[in-house]
């Protein structure tokens, strides 16, 4: 299993080998797996997670042409 108990350690061994863009991923996976999945094991460590958490926070966000097109058509809806 890809994200079985696992995943956190290994994710913690190759911690300084991601990059951003890696970080930024991760720290949305850490989101779905624990907010949506209602999971806590197989997590990263707290220090990696908290890295990932700066690198996320530290962007500078720039929507996708999907939330683009959500917020559009949101706009239309509402009249705004």
């Amino acid at each position: 299993e890809l994200f079985g108990l696992e995943f956190g350690r290994r994710c913690d061994a190759a911690a300084d080998l991601f990059r951003r863009e890696e970080l930024t991923q991760l720290h949305v996976w850490c989101l779905w797996h624990s907010l949506e999945c209602g999971q806590t094991e197989g997590m990263p460590s707290e220090g990696l997670r908290r890295r990932c958490h700066a690198e996320f926070t530290a962007q500078q966000g720039r929507p996708s042409r999907l939330q683009r097109h959500v917020g559009a058509a949101l706009f239309r809806l509402v009249g705004s």
